[in-house]
């Protein structure tokens, strides 16, 4: 979840499981560039593929998710 395309890939999947191609199209991706950020996700635990071959997210990425979202707002509210 250190990079943008990581968390716009949770935040497509999060609310219904999506196929490599619809993640493709929304995310404006390259196929070799989806597959690695999927593949990283996949192994840490974060996304899983069901049997027909969309990306979901698991109750770990929810949490990571929720995480990485408070943080980012917390950012936000510092002053500097």
């Amino acid at each position: 979840m250190s990079s943008p395309p990581k968390v716009g890939i949770v935040n497509e999947v999060e609310d219904q499981p999506k196929s490599f191609s619809e993640l493709q199209k929304k995310l404006k991706m390259t196929s070799g560039n989806l597959n690695y950020h999927l593949l990283r996700l996949t192994s840490a635990g974060l996304l899983t593929k069901d049997t027909e071959n969309r990306y979901a997210i698991t109750p770990l990425g929810r949490d990571v998710d929720e995480v990485v979202k408070k943080a980012l707002k917390a950012s936000e509210e510092i002053e500097f």
